[in-house]
């Protein structure tokens, strides 16, 4: 175990350091704060809802241990909104994960606005280390784990295209790649003290580089971290049931703020075009889909994980 694990440690700094980056897309969570641990030269861009959130504390503390320079965004409820319809103009979907890609899209303008060229994210750490909750249902998660390695694509890539910048994923070298595969389904989600944890070889592997209590600290969406979940709320008391109900054209939304997006999307796309004769319909939205996909990338129906 411990040569796999330094194996996992040198890869990744190796990542780091052959693609080094100007600015750090940085969330308080554990990739990005083991991103800046490895190069403390990047400046880190805290985005935050309001002038605080959940991961405000996690962020300052490993920026006071590591030293590294934090940059803290804060923006209003009035300029998150009026955000919206451009990306969702570069995304080209109208998926309810709007409020993530929304921390992201403040964070690399911020970097562009400082003249920044490159960015580096913690893309990847998630699909590869096993991060999200509803992972420790998969019944085959290796299985799943490698179907997900071929098809990874983050929002990241393409609201840096829109802005000129360059985004650099450790996560997603081949080197970390191939250190991940040394690990089981069962050593990616393991127990620590009382608490089951994923990602278990990347916490255990850079152990003693940061305070244990950001190490081991659990896993928070970066709409929730950022504060960007409130936005639900505000978008969906937005909107009429009534005008859902007569302009949702059919598709299966997950709330009143899924219609706000759609409705978006559709005044600058026009409606969702439907599958032909032939071709899988998402449940959700009607369009064209992978007949093995368990996820749409246009409206962001998610199939049963076991399914």
């Amino acid at each position: 175990m411990k040569k796999r694990l330094d194996r996992l440690n040198l890869a990744l700094r190796e990542a780091v350091s052959e693609r080094p980056a100007e600015a750090l897309l940085f969330s308080g969570g554990l990739d990005s704060s083991l991103l800046a641990a490895i190069d403390p030269g990047m400046t880190a861009i805290f985005v935050t809802l309001g002038e605080t959130a959940p991961d405000w504390p996690y962020a300052k503390a490993l920026a006071d241990h590591v030293g590294f320079r934090l940059l803290h965004c804060r923006v209003t409820i009035q300029e998150a909104v009026a955000a919206i319809p451009e990306v969702i103009g570069v995304l080209k979907r109208f998926d309810p994960a709007i409020p993530n890609d929304l921390a992201a899209w403040f964070g690399l303008k911020e970097a562009q606005a400082m003249g920044f060229e490159t960015v580096m994210t913690g893309d990847g750490a998630d699909e590869r280390f096993a991060g999200y909750d509803f992972m420790r249902d998969i019944d085959d998660l290796d299985g799943y784990l490698k179907a997900m390695a071929r098809h990874m694509g983050f929002s990241s890539n393409r609201l840096g295209a829109a802005l000129g910048l360059e985004i650099v994923q450790p996560f997603l070298s081949e080197k970390v790649g191939r250190a991940a595969t040394a690990f089981s389904a069962s050593e990616m989600i393991c127990g620590e003290g009382d608490t089951l944890h994923g990602k278990w070889p990347l916490r255990k592997a850079f152990e003693g580089m940061m305070p244990a209590a950001l190490l081991w600290q659990g896993k928070r969406p970066l709409e929730v971290g950022s504060g960007m979940t409130r936005l639900r709320q505000i978008l969906s008391e937005r909107i009429d049931p009534d005008e859902m109900a007569q302009q949702g054209d059919g598709i299966a939304f997950y709330s009143p703020e899924h219609f706000y997006y759609y409705r978006l999307y559709k005044a600058q796309f026009g409606p969702v075009a439907q599958a032909g004769t032939g071709e899988r319909a998402c449940p959700g939205c009607g369009i064209a889909i992978n007949h093995h996909a368990r996820h749409c990338r246009l409206c962001g129906w998610a199939g049963a994980v076991n399914g």
